[in-house]
């Protein structure tokens, strides 16, 4: 039967205009057992699982795995410039995306952001999630930060609404000027090779006379929305993330990286603690601890899909791996 290790891509019309981009590997929908739907993290995209996937399908050939680029990010289309993006409505972008897949059930996996996203979703959807695996993040979005109140949160946000409108991506004179600045964001995080692969969905190649009239120079700009590194507008309440949570009857595998997101915690005692709390409220949860930084699964995928896989055979005892690590 077909079989890819390589990925395949594709964009999805949404019911409202808006386009989402896919990546695909694996068996083919009709022969798959397992479906796994990705989610990626802030500003990153699916090429996040490019290092993962291999090596999950090389294990198991029943696997079909489609990682999305929310809107704003990647490949995927962007917002107009009067609205916002919410993280709630990120719960209506991973279902519909199930939905165009003909997905009744499905698995998700996700990074980060994509952590917080797929546990809403696993809480809004429960009869649809099977499994959860969380890749370095929390449990639930982060709730109200008590050092801004909404009305102040809300009123940031307000003012530099015009700023972000107006704001034009940055052009780099070269492919090495951006890397560079990406590193320099993002080092503790990943690796450059991890970011090599990042930025091939991340970035696009422009003309220059699309910005500055008068060059007919090539230039380097990331994909993403501006919009997106805007305040956020709206966080949920711890109560609202813990209902939730409280709603999720899958089997949830928490997989943190001992130097990733609980480490640099803005404030790690605090959140730690609330993080604790939560987990006291998921039904059957695992947690794995493991070496690496943020981007784990993409730095060093070898560390951590062993665990996934065996987590998953125990929720498909009937998707056997071909060959056993």
């Amino acid at each position: 039967m077909p079989f890819h290790f390589q990925p395949t891509e594709k964009i999805l019309d949404l019911y409202d205009g808006q386009r989402i981009a896919i990546r695909s590997w694996g068996a083919r929908n009709e022969d798959a057992t397992v479906r796994i739907l990705g989610l990626h993290g802030w500003l990153d995209n699916g090429a996040t699982f490019d290092t993962l996937v291999p090596l999950l399908l090389a294990s198991n050939n029943k696997i079909r795995f489609v990682a999305m680029d929310f809107i704003g990010h990647g490949k995927s289309s962007h917002k107009s410039a009067s609205t916002s993006y919410l993280m709630v409505e990120r719960v209506l972008e991973v279902v519909a995306v199930a939905d165009l897949l003909h997905w009744d059930s499905f698995v998700l996996m996700g990074h980060s952001m994509g952590a917080a996203i797929a546990t809403i979703v696993a809480g809004t959807v429960p009869d649809r999630v099977q499994s959860l695996i969380i890749l370095d993040g929390f449990p639930g979005p982060y709730a109200f930060p008590p050092r801004i109140s909404p009305p102040e949160r809300l009123e940031k946000a307000l003012k530099e609404k015009p700023r972000l409108i107006n704001r034009q991506r940055r052009v780099y004179p070269s492919y090495q000027a951006l890397f560079e600045r990406y590193m320099q964001q993002n080092s503790r995080n990943l690796s450059p090779e991890s970011a090599t692969i990042l930025l091939k969905g991340g970035i696009e190649e422009v003309d220059v006379t699309d910005v500055e009239k008068g060059s007919g120079d090539k230039g380097f700009c990331f994909r993403h929305d501006p919009k997106l590194t805007g305040t956020v507008i709206m966080y949920m309440t711890e109560e609202q993330v813990i209902s939730f949570l409280d709603r999720i009857a899958c089997p949830v595998l928490l997989i943190i990286a001992k130097a990733g997101l609980w480490r640099f915690s803005r404030d790690p005692a605090g959140g730690k603690a609330d993080m604790e709390n939560r987990m006291r409220h998921l039904k059957n949860h695992e947690v794995f601890l493991v070496e690496g930084r943020h981007h784990v699964h993409l730095d060093s995928p070898e560390r951590v899909h062993g665990k996934i896989l065996s987590f998953l055979d125990a929720g498909f005892p009937g998707s056997t791996p071909v060959a056993k690590l």
